[in-house]
């Protein structure tokens, strides 16, 4: 489900970047020249959200699969790093030594 929402809106995006926001530049109650600045004033933000929704489609089909595989917490690491990151840094000490992780010593 997530994975269809994702896909859609991926495809929405690219299709408005192919045609040049076809949706503003073709819209009935704006000027020619209105239009061009509106959508050449979106096209970076609409390529950003392009590259966003790509990196979040290929993290939950990856967790999806991890998940499906019943992977455990080293595979897990491996294949989403800046996520088990994010979990040590944030999670109790308790949390995180259950999952085999050490305390680092300064």
């Amino acid at each position: 489900m997530l994975r269809d929402a994702l896909v859609e809106r991926l495809e929405q995006c690219a299709r408005a970047l192919q045609g040049g926001f076809p949706v503003v530049r073709d819209h009935l109650w704006l000027a020619r020249d209105d239009a061009d600045a509106v959508a050449t004033a979106m096209m970076p933000k609409l390529q950003k959200t392009l590259e966003s929704l790509q990196t979040t489609l290929f993290e939950a089909v990856t967790l999806e699969l991890a998940v499906d595989s019943r992977l455990d917490a080293v595979a897990l690491a491996q294949l989403m790093p800046r996520f088990w990151a994010d979990f040590v840094r944030n999670a109790s000490d308790s949390e995180a030594r259950s999952m085999g992780t050490l305390p680092r010593v300064y």
